[in-house]
């Protein structure tokens, strides 16, 4: 038999990779396949060109499944031999789902090892997918295994960073941090003592003997210096600080340890993604976080496209809202999406009785929007009241005025929270759950926020697996380079820029749909040289 003759007659096939080392960014030194049942299996190493060919057209087909114990890592790995995995099956994805104690480490070290672990990973398999389908985690596994290929993907490209640009603005929050530093000592006269070399007697990273210097400074009792209350302060110091601190913040946070980050070869961030980082379904991000990047527009501009290339960035419009009208099936909440109407404005319309746009009574229309949004995170009136800036009783008012005029969201929370208690766990409308214990105090809030933040969390995964592979088929040359939450960010040659900005949106556009059917899908791109909204 020959490998093209064992890989047409097999739709689930394993596979193992061989590595000398633990550089997760580096090409397998040997590929090993074997099939379910026999001991059947084919070695190929990065000499065997043919073989190599043949293992990528079979990777790439629908037909074809192939098992990984750690898909995301091994996928990342097998993309430098330039093979794509269409449709993969990660071991330890579903057992960390199920959890079940985690399959053996990310990639082995001899084609002997991986040989002596074939009829364990055959085992493995089978007991986790008997697990799997007693389990509500069906359509979640399903989910996640589909589109670790996506996160392989955006791993083993990585995003493009400007490092002179970014270094130009480093240099000059560090000018800002020195002159704000310089101007607080000045404003803080004549409490600060200078001795004979010209050195201060405080430093501006000591808070607690800050706050002994602003009581002598301001003469009120300080129980802390946190930036509220340093801008309730009348006194130029407090403001200087505040400018020292932002500054600061900025060097530590994204300064040199930052770049070190930048491979030497690529000249890009390759970050690792954990698709199932959080208890909700969201992603988190580390080495570095590049879902936490800097919201300062002077960033967005060295976070950009190489040259002859450009960036689409495309985010779903009002997602978690979308979710909400889904899940609570209130009529005028669908009816404004279905007019693409500008939600805020016409709850806030319906709350108060007026008419409000973004330009008419614009202050009612924020205070919706904080209602809104706020509800996603189940606050309450008191975070009401500190968002919109009002008494407690007002903010009540309120949330009442809301209630009536949206029974079906009151309804849906409420019941969000009975059914929580009442089966001890939250879910998705793919059924991923989070289990809370009756005596938790931050039940009410997790339960109406979970199955909100989770669906749109599954709709983005889902849209980022249609994409990635339909980018494969049709435009190799375009590929994703991050995601924070419900943004999409794709790297493609510049003359294809509006072709693949409506290819982005058309497919999150399907993925929202295909999860919400009861409400219009919506997103918005921006095609440009730089990371843009």
């Amino acid at each position: 038999m020959t490998l093209q003759d064992f890989l047409q007659a097999q739709q689930l096939i394993f596979c193992h990779l061989v590595a000398g080392d633990d550089n997760l960014f580096a090409a397998p030194e040997a590929v090993l396949v074997f099939g379910v049942k026999d001991e059947t299996h084919w070695v190929i190493t990065h000499e065997d060109t043919e073989q190599i060919e043949l293992l990528r057209l079979f990777a790439a087909a629908e037909e074809r499944v192939f098992i990984f114990e750690h898909a995301q890592s091994h996928m990342r790995r097998l993309l430098h031999w330039n093979i794509h995995v269409s449709r993969p099956i990660c071991q330890n994805v579903i057992h960390r789902l199920l959890e079940l104690s985690p399959p053996s480490g990310e990639a082995f070290r001899s084609t002997q090892e991986a040989q002596r672990h074939m009829e364990s990973s055959r085992q493995t398999f089978s007991q986790s997918q008997e697990a799997l389908h007693s389990s509500p985690y069906k359509n979640v596994a399903r989910l996640e295994c589909l589109a670790s290929s996506a996160f392989a993907h955006m791993e083993y490209r990585g995003l493009y960073v400007d490092q002179q640009v970014w270094r130009n603005i480093l240099k000059d929050e560090e000018e800002k941090k020195a002159a704000a530093e310089s101007e607080f000592f000045s404003a803080a006269k004549p409490h600060v003592k200078i001795d004979l070399f010209g050195r201060p007697d405080i430093s501006l990273e000591q808070d607690e003997a800050l706050r002994e210097l602003f009581e002598k400074l301001t003469g009120e009792s300080l129980n802390r210096l946190d930036k509220k209350t340093l801008r309730g302060l009348e006194h130029p110091a407090a403001k200087a600080l505040i400018k020292y601190r932002e500054s600061a913040k900025l060097v530590s946070t994204y300064g040199e340890g930052f770049l070190q980050n930048i491979h030497a070869s690529t000249g890009r961030i390759h970050a690792h993604f954990n698709p199932l980082g959080t208890s909700t379904g969201r992603v988190s991000c580390h080495s570095p976080n590049i879902q936490n990047l800097p919201t300062d527009e002077r960033f967005h501009q060295a976070i950009c496209a190489p040259p002859n290339k450009c960036l689409v960035t495309a985010d779903y419009a009002t997602c978690e809202l979308r979710v909400l009208a889904a899940l609570s099936g209130d009529k005028s909440f669908l009816g404004a999406f279905e007019k693409d109407e500008d939600l805020h404005s016409r709850v806030a319309s319906e709350m108060f009785q007026t008419s409000v746009s973004k330009h008419e009574n614009a202050h009612l229309r924020q205070r919706a929007k904080a209602i809104n949004f706020g509800l996603i995170y189940g606050m309450g009136h008191r975070a009401l009241a500190r968002q919109v800036g009002v008494g407690e009783d007002e903010a009540k008012i309120l949330l009442k005025q809301y209630f009536d005029a949206y029974p079906g969201i009151a309804s849906f929370l409420e019941h969000s929270v009975s059914k929580a208690k009442s089966n001890g766990f939250a879910a998705t409308v793919l059924n991923r759950r989070l289990y809370l214990e009756p005596s938790d105090n931050q039940l009410s809030r997790i339960a109406k926020n979970m199955p909100i933040q989770g669906t749109s969390a599954e709709i983005a995964k889902l849209a980022m697996a249609r994409l990635n592979e339909r980018l494969w088929r049709d435009h190799p040359d375009a590929f994703l380079v991050n995601m924070i939450h419900d943004e999409l960010v794709v790297e493609c040659p510049k003359e294809d820029g509006e072709t693949i900005g409506r290819i982005v949106v058309e497919e999150m556009e399907k993925a929202q749909r295909t999860l919400l059917p009861s409400v219009k899908p919506k997103a918005d791109v921006h095609v440009g040289h730089t990371w843009g909204h």
